[in-house]
């Protein structure tokens, strides 16, 4: 069966499924109590320290059918216990979690909240489910206007652009260790370039994800990168949260693939 959505008393949105009645996530708060979500986990990365290889925890993006991203975070002291429940691309139903304010730097969602996980917190994949939960959402910023996120910390940000070129994966010292690194030179519809850098295990598969693409006709989406300057020039660097898309179906990249 399909879905409807409703508007209740309150004016906030629900979508009653055969399962139950779920909040949007464009309606959640810190007021938000014995709520239920149904979205699709976009994305899931361990937040660790690279120089220290300290972990502090798990972190996830939601995305649900009122289009909207909210970031999931959960304590390292319960990493073991939720990272299995979590499946990248798939529906989830979450409840018993808490609502609280973003807080930090380098946030990988605009949402001026974001979910924490507790004991409490319950976990259900929904299976062959006709659900119109979008795979991704992207919030791009301009080449033109990332200098301004130089000096801004507050979040993350995506880039999408026409592959110049690629450079030769790279070993790095990072301390007394040496990490996989790799360059890339992008450019956007007024040909203004980008040179962008992931890094680790993004940087060692990018490989297998350059297979069966034409080298001449390629955009590529990285996600959740920082921006950083160096003597007046601009360049965006891969975060441990950064994915890679090639050639994806999305507004952004059929116009750059046309251009």
């Amino acid at each position: 069966m399909g879905f409807w959505e409703g508007v209740n008393g309150h004016g906030s949105s629900q979508f009653k499924m055969e399962v139950g009645v779920y909040t949007a996530i464009k309606d959640l708060n810190i007021k938000s109590k014995e709520v239920t979500i149904k979205a699709r986990v976009t994305n899931i990365w361990e937040n660790i320290n690279i120089k220290t290889k300290e972990y502090y925890g798990l972190y996830i993006i939601l995305l649900d059918e009122s289009d909207t991203l909210i970031q999931g975070s959960i304590h390292v002291n319960e990493m073991s216990r939720f990272h299995p429940m979590l499946e990248e691309g798939s529906i989830h139903v979450l409840s018993k979690f808490r609502v609280i304010h973003s807080f930090g730097t380098y946030r990988a969602t605009r949402n001026k909240f974001m979910i924490s996980f507790c004991r409490q917190t319950q976990i259900r994949i929904l299976q062959d489910y006709e659900i119109l939960i979008p795979k991704y959402k992207f919030h791009y910023t301009a080449f033109s206007d990332l200098p301004s996120l130089s000096t801004n910390k507050t979040y993350l940000t995506d880039i999408v652009g026409i592959v110049k070129e690629i450079y030769p994966l790279e070993l790095t010292a990072n301390g007394q260790k040496s990490c996989p690194r790799r360059s890339l030179k992008l450019i956007d519809e007024s040909n203004a370039e980008l040179k962008a850098t992931l890094w680790n295990k993004l940087a060692v598969e990018l490989e297998s994800k350059l297979q069966n693409q034409d080298p001449n006709n390629m955009v590529m989406i990285v996600t959740g990168v920082v921006i950083n300057t160096f003597r007046g020039q601009f360049s965006a660097s891969a975060s441990t949260g950064s994915k890679v898309y090639i050639n994806i179906e999305d507004s952004r990249v059929l116009e750059l693939s046309h251009r």
